[in-house]
């Protein structure tokens, strides 16, 4: 019987938009041989309220990319988006994570929530609105369009019930067919330095930090006085 290996999978996105829904998913459950585990990216660029974070934004990073350098890095980018109009946040996402983040040498896939108001199909939002995200420098080996919430508990079930059902089986699948053989990974310290420069580049110095509280926050974290002073350093 072959051995289970382990995929691990980023998903990124606004707060709000249904990513909690989407990890649920597949969050360690094993398809096909293989274990998913899905990491919210929660506390990049955003705090719990949603907002832009201060330096616990960097600690959180850190910790992120520790893990993946330490567990076969990354094999897919799940892009959560809420149905609706394309927003200059979702362009600086996108470019954050498959350009600053994994040097686009990671598959990405896009997972649109809020499709359940489609007559007939929930694809055919997709049908519709592809070209704006080409427009916008945005592209992706695969999509699903879904729904994320259930909805109102009516006499027969929550309405949404089928349509939630439907859209797991979109999620796995997206999965499956466009994640990664190997996973992708560089050293943290120099990894979250490359990121953290694009984020600045990206949102034009609109994180405001103070260089001690971030430095006794990178400590808090685990690492070492020499890795918190090079981090410190390299990012002066």
């Amino acid at each position: 019987m072959p051995m289970e290996t382990s995929k691990t999978v980023v998903v990124f996105g606004e707060t709000g938009v249904g990513k909690s829904s989407v990890i649920n998913t597949c969050y360690s459950v094993a398809i096909k041989g293989h274990t998913y585990n899905l990491h919210d990216t929660i506390g990049l660029g955003e705090d719990s309220t949603g907002t832009m974070g201060n330096s616990k934004a960097i600690v959180n990073l850190y910790n992120l990319l520790t893990l993946l350098s330490k567990n076969g890095g990354v094999h897919l980018l799940v892009f959560v988006v809420r149905s609706g109009r394309l927003k200059e946040t979702m362009k600086k996402n996108y470019d954050l994570f498959y350009k600053g983040f994994c040097e686009t040498k990671i598959p990405i896939v896009v997972v649109v929530t809020g499709c359940e108001g489609e007559s007939n199909d929930m694809d055919q939002w997709w049908g519709r609105n592809r070209q704006f995200f080409e427009k916008a420098g945005m592209t992706f080996r695969g999509h699903a369009c879904v729904c994320a919430f259930k909805g109102r508990l009516g006499k027969h079930g929550y309405v949404n019930k089928d349509l939630v059902e439907q859209s797991r089986e979109l999620v796995k699948d997206l999965i499956v067919r466009h994640r990664k053989a190997d996973g992708w990974k560089k050293p943290p310290a120099p990894w979250l330095t490359q990121v953290w420069y694009f984020f600045l580049n990206l949102f034009k110095g609109g994180l405001p930090w103070d260089s001690i509280e971030t430095y006794l926050n990178l400590l808090s974290s685990g690492i070492s006085h020499v890795e918190a002073f090079n981090i410190m350093k390299a990012m002066k």
